[in-house]
C-alpha cells in the first residue's frame, strides 16, 4: 500500500492537494484504519502528504517531497527516470568530486586497494557483458568512494547514490556497459589516483565519471 500510493503521488496520479481519506483507502487496500493511518504517517514523513485540521490528509508538492529519500527515489524511477537521474547527476558532480579529493588524501590504504579492486571487477563484468556483477561493483565502488572521504555527511550521501544506480536495474534502463565504456576506464583511473594520493587528478576525474553519464541522458 505505501509503495503504491507513494508511486501515485510521484507519478501525478495523485495529484497535489488530493485528499486522502482513510475510509476510501482501507476499502481500496481491503485493511485495518490503523494500518492506513500507519501508512499515511509514513507518507507524511517523506514529505509527501500533510495532515489538516477538519480537512483530511492532502498530497503536498513536490517541493515537500524528501527527494533524497531512498524510496521516493524508486518511486520516482518509475514515472520521472529520465529528470530524476539529471538531477541526482547534478548533485553528485559536486558531492563525489569533493569526495574523491578527500578520499586521496584521507581513505585508508585499504580502502584505496578496495577501490583498484571494484575497478579491475567493473572492467571484467563489463568485458563478460555480465550487467548484474557490473551493477554490484559500480555501486560498491561509489559507496566506497564516498564513505573513504571520511566526511560523514558525504559517506551518508552512498544511500542515496546507491538508490540511484538500482534504479536502473529496477526501470530497466540501459547500463553503463551498453552506452559509455569511456567510463570504465576512467573508474580504474580514478582508483589508482586516490591510491596514489594525488587528490587534484581524483577531483577532476570524479567529475568527468559524473560529466560521463550526464551525456547519456542529454
Amino acid at each position: 500500500m505505501l509503495d503504491v500510493l507513494g508511486s501515485e503521488i510521484v507519478a501525478g496520479i495523485l495529484a497535489e492537494d488530493d485528499i486522502l481519506n482513510v475510509e476510501s483507502v482501507r476499502e481500496r487496500f481491503g485493511v485495518s484504519r490503523t494500518v492506513v493511518r500507519e501508512t499515511l504517517r509514513s507518507l507524511g514523513a517523506l514529505g509527501l502528504v500533510r495532515a489538516r485540521s477538519k480537512v483530511g490528509t492532502q498530497v503536498n508538492n513536490a517541493r515537500s517531497w524528501a527527494l533524497l529519500n531512498p524510496a521516493v527515489i524508486r518511486w520516482r524511477a518509475s514515472s520521472h527516470y529520465r529528470q530524476q537521474m539529471i538531477e541526482l547527476l547534478q548533485v553528485r558532480r559536486g558531492v563525489e568530486a569533493t569526495a574523491a579529493r578527500l578520499a586521496a588524501l584521507h581513505a585508508s590504504d585499504e580502502a584505496a586497494r578496495g577501490l583498484v579492486d571494484l575497478s579491475d571487477r567493473l572492467a571484467a563484468a563489463a568485458e563478460s557483458n555480465d550487467g548484474e556483477a557490473f551493477l554490484e561493483a559500480d555501486t560498491a565502488f561509489h559507496r566506497l568512494l564516498l564513505e573513504g572521504s571520511g566526511n560523514q555527511v558525504i559517506a551518508q550521501f552512498a544511500l542515496v547514490v546507491t538508490a540511484a544506480l538500482r534504479t536502473r536495474d529496477d526501470a530497466k534502463q540501459p547500463l553503463v556497459i551498453d552506452t559509455t565504456p569511456l567510463g570504465i576506464a576512467l573508474h580504474t583511473r580514478l582508483a589508482r589516483a586516490i591510491a596514489s594520493r594525488d587528490a587534484a587528478l581524483a577531483e577532476r576525474l570524479a567529475t568527468e565519471i559524473a560529466d560521463t553519464t550526464l551525456a547519456e541522458f542529454s
